[in-house]
């Protein structure tokens, strides 16, 4: 996938009306698929999922190189326009593959013949065949040039002429064609007498046809030319014969093939497309093989560079052959200076240079060091205009020019003086930093979160605090920087942090976290030498672990003292911290001795009794510093909790064990070990009976169908079963004959007269 710099995962927004979207930077040559969605639909994140349903393109490389050019022209006629270029000539060299070409003839030209149709001459387009009647025609050009001929209604030169045409065998309609004005004196200069006799005595229909036989030239042909011509003497491993051509005469009478009166070697204008497989390449040249001796025609026709429309004068009873140098394209490209993130998309400072270079030859070699010098100018970075090494995009990832390489996205290195032996395409190579990048962008996160959890120690002070607080925002803001995203002094940056930001930024967070850290400690050790080593606050290797754990994290044994057992870190009230009343919402806050009140978390306070023993009690605080009471969802868990609301000193402790909701008057139980309100079976290990509670943690009664069973929990209130201990801050069960409220009947017989078995299960 294509993922553009700005783009959402590869997805382009379209614009304009109609609508439309360009696609910049794609590499000359290959082939990818274009899928779409609709705007605004978010439905379809990967683009990958729609590659069925998807355009399949070959990108031509309109940003970097002009398209082919073709040759449209036209014989006795006119060339109106192409494309939207109004041309009025019977020649337009710059016609695209796709573009409308408008011929016109004039119905009856200058010298008062009436037009008959339109042929093609030479070349092709898909589509034109045959005679066109209408003088005025419109079509689509192909990938090919293309010459149509207006034929006349030409009288000819003596009134006993014979007749003139021509056939190609061997070739493709459009390879050969003699011009249509030739043709009257071509064939007033065949006819013999006897062809006079025979049309004027006898009436009989007298007619030459000119004969384009193509084959593949023979060994000996080619070993023939090979030694004269330009390709096979400076470029042998190149050189490559076309075809071999024989003009041939044939002559009829009355629609029948019979021997030619005389013999003749008269000379034609020949007109001639070469097939697509043979254009395109260098050194052509056309020899005249008749008598053994080659002989080299000249042409009219810029074969290196036309597409492959030449015309020559050639002689009838004669063979011709075609040779040239075998080319392949090297194309040298740099698609990532687009990627600069002060040039971004721009792809005009992009890098695309084609030309060819002969089979078994290299870059390096003579021949083409105007076109390789143009590339070395480039990768030496000292032209203006040239490329610029290194440079950033807006991932704030560094890229660094290497050399050039055969592969695009890892480097092999391209030898100038290598053997072309097929099409290149050359890359220019760079290297990238952002593995450096990404990682520094998650150790930055990691410290700014270890900054956050050094805020928790109670050993620092407000101010010190202040100055962590300060350094993480700035972290912080450092980390967040993006294109067209302003930062805290309202900067746009226009691309994300580079390496060296990142690291300054977490230098500069580890800087203040080493130096609070020891400053912590040291307190830590202080206090700890002036209490004798009671457990207290934290520390910075602690971290947020070690203060903000949640009860259920704790150490958990089936026994009541589970708390006071637990080792994790606590605070000490008078110690590490004391309770003032919160200003904003006047509830209690746990303020820690360096001025920092505890903040939407857990903590466990420790608290001296009347003997002096610590013990243990633990207490939530809301995002505004206050002790919550009451029902309790932890956010980081979504368990629920019950913190008494009894005011005194006992106010915002866990309730552990059973509690009585007084607004709804349903009962609940609080986990023993870790004060997580329990659904489902409860098996209580006061009383050892069963009870249910719902999804919401309501204690159930009366007959409830729990899975595919029925149970009966006892409905009715007894005489008191528990009493409320205030110093523990629980419900105590009171051993009497009276059955507890809720609790399951088991191997006996309910109220209404059914039995239950030992599980509780109703028997039928």
């Amino acid at each position: 996938m294509v993922n553009y710099p700005g783009s959402d995962n590869g997805w382009i927004g379209s614009s304009g009306n109609p609508s439309k979207v360009t696609f910049n930077n794609l590499n000359p040559n290959e082939t990818y698929t274009v899928v779409a969605r609709r705007k605004g639909d978010t439905s379809i994140p990967n683009p990958l999922t729609k590659l069925p349903d998807g355009n399949a393109i070959t990108a031509n490389p309109g940003d970097m190189a002009d398209a082919p050019k073709y040759i449209v022209e036209t014989v006795n006629g006119e060339v109106v326009s192409v494309g939207s270029n109004s041309v009025g000539s019977n020649s337009y060299t710059d016609a695209k593959s796709g573009e409308t070409v408008s011929l016109h003839a004039d119905p009856v030209n200058a010298a008062g013949y009436n037009f008959k149709y339109w042929q093609v001459l030479a070349g092709r387009a898909v589509g034109v065949t045959g005679k066109i009647p209408t003088n005025d025609y419109t079509f689509t050009m192909s990938n090919s040039n293309i010459v149509f001929k207006a034929v006349y209604d030409l009288p000819r030169v003596a009134a006993d002429d014979a007749d003139a045409d021509e056939e190609i065998r061997g070739g493709a309609v459009g390879e050969f064609g003699l011009d249509p004005n030739q043709i009257p004196a071509l064939a007033h200069e065949l006819t013999t007498p006897q062809d006079q006799s025979l049309i004027g005595v006898n009436g009989a229909k007298v007619y030459y046809r000119v004969i384009f036989s193509k084959r593949n030239a023979s060994n000996a042909e080619s070993a023939l030319v090979k030694p004269v011509s330009v390709s096979g003497m400076d470029h042998p491993d190149a050189y490559t014969p076309a075809y071999a051509l024989d003009i041939e005469l044939e002559r009829y009478v009355d629609g029948r093939k019979v021997g030619r009166a005389t013999a003749s070697n008269a000379s034609i204008d020949v007109t001639a497309q070469l097939p697509a497989a043979d254009t395109d390449q260098l050194d052509y040249e056309i020899f005249d093989v008749t008598t053994g001796t080659p002989v080299a025609m000249s042409y009219v026709g810029d074969l290196d560079n036309n597409a492959g429309l030449f015309k020559f004068t050639a002689n009838l009873n004669h063979t011709y052959v075609v040779v040239y140098s075998k080319v392949f394209k090297v194309v040298f490209v740099d698609n990532k200076p687009v990627l600069d993130y002060q040039y971004l998309n721009d792809t005009s400072r992009n890098f695309y240079h084609k030309f060819k270079v002969r089979r078994k030859e290299a870059v390096d070699d003579a021949d083409y060091s105007l076109d390789y010098s143009l590339v070395q100018a480039y990768a030496d970075g000292e032209t203006a205009g040239n490329l610029v090494t290194p440079f950033e995009d807006i991932y704030g990832v560094e890229h660094n020019y290497k050399n050039w390489s055969k592969k695009e996205n890892t480097l092999s290195v391209f030898d100038p003086s290598m053997k072309i032996t097929k099409a290149t395409t050359i890359y220019a190579y760079y290297e990238n930093n952002k593995p450096k990048v990404d990682k520094a962008r998650v150790d930055l996160s990691d410290t700014i979160q270890n900054a956050k959890d050094l805020l928790g120690n109670p050993y620092l002070k407000a101010g010190e605090a202040d100055t962590i607080s300060s350094k993480i925002l700035e972290a912080m803001d450092t980390l967040a920087w993006a294109r067209d995203i302003l930062d805290k002094d309202g900067i746009d940056h226009r691309r994300m942090a580079n390496y060296a930001e990142l690291q300054q930024a977490i230098d500069g967070l580890l800087d203040v976290i080493n130096r609070y850290s020891n400053i912590s400690n040291g307190r830590l050790s202080d206090r700890v030498r002036r209490t004798g080593g009671a457990s207290g606050g934290g520390n910075s290797s602690a971290g947020r672990g070690s203060i903000l754990l949640t009860p259920g994290e704790k150490n958990t044994t089936n026994n009541k003292a589970t708390l006071e057992g637990s080792n994790v870190t606590s605070f000490v009230l008078g110690t590490d911290g004391k309770w003032e009343t919160n200003p904003v919402t006047g509830g209690w806050s746990f303020v820690l001795n360096g001025g920092i009140p505890l903040n939407s978390s857990w903590a466990k306070i420790q608290i001296p009794d009347k003997n002096g023993n610590l013990i243990s009690r633990w207490y939530f605080f809301d995002a505004k510093s206050t002790m919550v009471t009451g029902w309790m969802q932890d956010p980081s868990t979504g368990n629920w909790y019950y913190m008494n609301t009894v005011k005194g000193e006992l106010e915002g402790q866990m309730v552990l064990g059973w509690v009585l909701d007084t607004n709804t008057n349903l009962w609940y139980y609080m986990d023993e070990n870790n004060g997580v309100m329990t659904r489902g079976w409860h098996h209580d290990p006061q009383d050892g009976r069963w009870y249910y509670m719902n999804n919401s943690g309501a204690m159930l009664t009366g007959w409830q169908h729990i899975g595919v069973k029925d149970y009966f929990f006892n409905p009715e209130v007894p005489a008191p079963t528990y009493e409320w201990n205030a110093s523990d801050m629980k419900w105590d069960y009171v051993k009497t004959s009276s059955r507890p409220y809720g609790s399951m009947y088991e191997n006996e017989k309910t109220p209404d007269g059914y039995t239950v078995n030992a599980n509780g299960e109703k028997l039928q």
